[in-house]
Order: C-alpha cells, then structure tokens, then sequence
C-alpha cells in the first residue's frame, strides 16, 4: 500500500522505524568518537546515552513536523506522477 492510502497511523510507524534506526547509527557514530577522542569507554557511553535519548525525541517531532506541514497531493495528481 502506499502512503496515500494507509492513511496517518501508517505514516507515523514509519516516521518510528525511521527516528530508531537513524538513532542507533547516530548514536554508535557518537560513542565512538568520544572513545576515539577521551580513551574512556564509560564516558563514550554516558555521553552516547544522552545523545541518544535527546536526539530521539527531537527526530521524531521534527519527522511529525515535516509530515503535518507537508502540501497536499489529490491521489489523481499523485498517480499521475508515476507515468
């Protein structure tokens, strides 16, 4: 189904999946340059901890954001786009 047809729910678990997944990579990448830069593994993981936390939160509400303030698309202009 696409995105026009399944409606909201649909669009904010994708919005979820999208925020966790960003969030774990980030999230790693952090972590691992704070032990590159320190040599100490419990603050690389307080610090990727926050990061994370803080960041998933913030993703997931301007990923909202984006999806409340998006144009509308009439499904007849939407199929007519993929011709």
């Amino acid at each position: 189904m696409s995105s026009i047809s399944t409606g909201l729910r649909d669009s904010r678990r994708r919005s979820l999946a999208k925020t966790i997944t960003w969030r774990l990579l980030a999230t790693l990448t952090t972590t691992l340059i704070v032990l590159a830069f320190t040599g100490e593994a419990m603050l690389a993981a307080t610090v990727g901890g926050v990061e994370s936390v803080t960041k998933l939160l913030l993703y997931y509400l301007h990923e909202r954001a984006w999806a409340r303030y998006a144009p509308a698309v009439s499904p007849e202009r939407a199929g007519a786009t993929r011709r």
